[in-house]
């Protein structure tokens, strides 16, 4: 099986997808690594090329979410597109298709997620939660309240969605629609953001930020405890994958896997460098996504060191 992944390049205008590494190199190779397959198979090759992704958003000054996601079969991604008034859009790429589509009426757009099934996409604008068919259509409000700095949610395999709201709480919604429920009561100690699904519905994965995330620790919730089970120190984000492992993105940039247990929602393994040089905005924010076939979606660091750099001048 060969299915290819994607990163932006590092050219100045961070408008190329990259392949980043296949299913097999993933799902293969990654168990070598972890020395976890019961019959162990050589690794596949893995592939890289190029794909254009026009007016991809990139270089935020400000908190914002992921400009792009994988769905979860990796058969297309979605991504935040600049517009000339100054805002945003959502556009989808299917991966047989050369031209990518723009989502009608999705202006303001920022941290898309795919449901389960890939046929839906949340997203957040203007503080507020929306989902919108792939195929196109009306986009329909679920919330109000979301957080924006930076948004985040996540699509759970009950149809329910975990996000973020303005005051860090933790909350879930059906994604059809109705009361949200309070998961984490905000707290104003720290902040919890970057929910990311788990195969059981009665878990998702989160990450708790303190002194405005100077430090950053993936947990685990599980809903019927209300019990958080500290996972990874330093991670910004965590996702799990179907091979039974955390792809981790740490808060320099490097990628690391660990075996996990979505039963007893621990680590079970010592982490595992997969590569190195992913964008986080503002330090905080991965521009990365993963698919359960284990395609990736990054842009590499900005080789520069940064998204800004302070200046001091006199007053001419």
């Amino acid at each position: 099986v060969r299915m290819p992944a994607y990163r932006t390049s590092s050219r100045s205008d961070k408008r190329v997808l990259l392949a980043a590494a296949a299913v097999a190199a993933v799902a293969t190779a990654a168990a070598v690594w972890f020395g976890l397959a019961a019959h162990r198979r050589p690794p596949q090759p893995v592939s890289r090329f190029a794909v254009a992704v026009p007016d991809l958003r990139s270089g935020q000054l400000s908190y914002s979410g992921s400009s792009f996601a994988v769905s979860p079969d990796g058969a297309r991604f979605a991504y935040v597109a600049s517009i000339l008034s100054g805002g945003t859009r959502l556009w989808v790429r299917d991966r047989d298709d050369l031209t990518p589509r723009a989502l009608d009426g999705t202006d303001g757009a920022d941290a898309p997620f795919f449901s389960p099934d890939g046929r839906w996409i949340g997203y957040f604008a203007g503080g507020k939660l929306f989902k919108v068919a792939v195929r196109g259509g009306s986009p329909i409000a679920l919330a109000d309240s979301a957080g924006e700095e930076p948004p985040s949610g996540a699509w759970l395999p009950d149809d329910r969605i975990v996000y973020v709201t303005v005051s860090f709480a933790v909350v879930a919604i059906p994604a059809g629609g109705g009361t949200p429920e309070v998961l984490v009561p905000a707290d104003p100690r720290r902040a919890f953001v970057f929910p990311t699904p788990l195969p059981r519905s009665a878990a998702v994965l989160l990450t708790e930020c303190t002194n405005n995330c100077a430090r950053m620790t993936v947990l685990a919730l599980d809903f019927r405890t209300r019990v958080l089970h500290t996972l990874v120190q330093s991670p910004a984000v965590a996702w799990y994958l179907p091979t039974g492992h955390l792809v981790s993105v740490r808060q320099d940039g490097s990628v690391v896997g660990s075996r996990f247990d979505p039963k007893s929602l621990r680590v079970t393994g010592a982490p595992v460098p997969l590569l190195t040089g992913v964008q986080l905005e503002l330090g905080v924010t991965p521009e990365f996504s993963v698919a359960d076939d284990g395609t990736l979606l990054y842009p590499p660091a900005d080789p520069s060191g940064g998204d800004a750099t302070a200046v001091r001048v006199d007053r001419h």
